[in-house]
This record gives C-alpha cells, sequence and structure tokens, in this order.
C-alpha cells in the first residue's frame, strides 16, 4: 500500500474513534420538549355567549324577540342572564370581570335574572322599545357562571317611529 493511503486509513480511524469517546464523555442535553396534541392549540373558550337572533330595525312601541345562546364546555346552573341594552355604544371585548355596572347599559331584560336556568341553553326574551329609544339601540347578551361575567359581541339595533 502507498503511504498516502495509509495515512488516510490512519487518520480516519482517529476520527472515528474520537467521535465514539466524545459522544460517550459528552451528558445529554435537557430532554426534548413533547410536543403538545393539536388539541392544545385549538382549545375552546370556556364559556362563549353570542346573539342569535335579533331584528335590525325595531319599531317604537312594538315588540320584538331576540334570542341568545351560551355555549359552555361544563353544564351548569346560573341564576343570571339576560339582554343589556342602550343608546350608547360599548365596543370592544369585556374582561369576565366586567358586571352589568361597569359595562354601561342602562337597560336588561329581567326574564332570566335571578331565575336558575341551565347552559349550555338558549335564552329568547322580548323587547318593546319606547319612543325615547329612537335611534340606535346596543346591546350584549350576558351571563354570569361561578362570579364571573362573559358577554356576546354588541350588536347594533335601530328603532324607528
Amino acid at each position: 500500500m502507498k503511504p498516502v493511503r495509509i495515512l488516510s486509513y490512519l487518520i480516519l480511524i482517529v476520527v472515528v474513534v474520537l467521535i465514539v469517546v466524545y459522544a460517550k464523555k459528552t451528558p445529554p442535553s435537557a430532554a426534548p420538549m413533547p410536543t403538545p396534541p393539536p388539541s392544545a392549540f385549538l382549545q375552546k373558550p370556556p364559556v362563549v355567549v353570542e346573539i342569535k337572533d335579533a331584528p335590525q330595525t325595531l319599531k317604537a312601541g312594538v315588540v320584538s324577540t331576540f334570542t341568545w345562546e351560551i355555549k359552555a364546555l361544563e353544564p351548569a346552573t346560573v341564576m343570571h342572564t339576560a339582554i343589556h341594552y342602550g343608546a350608547v355604544q360599548h365596543a370592544g371585548e369585556f374582561a369576565t370581570t366586567t358586571g352589568p355596572k361597569l359595562a354601561g347599559y342602562p337597560s336588561m331584560t329581567k326574564d332570566f335574572d335571578g331565575k336558575e336556568s341551565q347552559i349550555p341553553g338558549t335564552f329568547t326574551v322580548k323587547i318593546t322599545p319606547t319612543r325615547k329609544e329612537i335611534g340606535s339601540l346596543f346591546m350584549r347578551a350576558h351571563v354570569v357562571i361561578a362570579g364571573k361575567n362573559f358577554w356576546s359581541p354588541e350588536v347594533e339595533v335601530k328603532v324607528t317611529k
């Protein structure tokens, strides 16, 4: 064999031995993080409140029907759910610490206030706007669960003569 070829084999053997020795002496790095299941990224919120049926336009003095739905991961009995409404817009999302007084809506339906109701569920009430409410009414459905407030997005309804 040629000396160059022998030298190449020797270098290759030394490199392999060094890699094996170094791999045995090097402590393993921290254990790899387990990959969370895809559902961990798609977690549903514990409660969703949504106004499902609301007329776009109301006539003052005429009764109209409103329906909202409360979706919950766990069934529960609640003592308050209502539609809160008024002439002033309150845009944005409300925190679970935002109660009816902080929300700023002066009126609310009373059909399910102080009455045991089961959630998840669908609720229907009737609202008769007055002449004082001609213009726009802004409203949200609301539920209190275990001391926390959950609100729907705000809906605008026009009130005419």
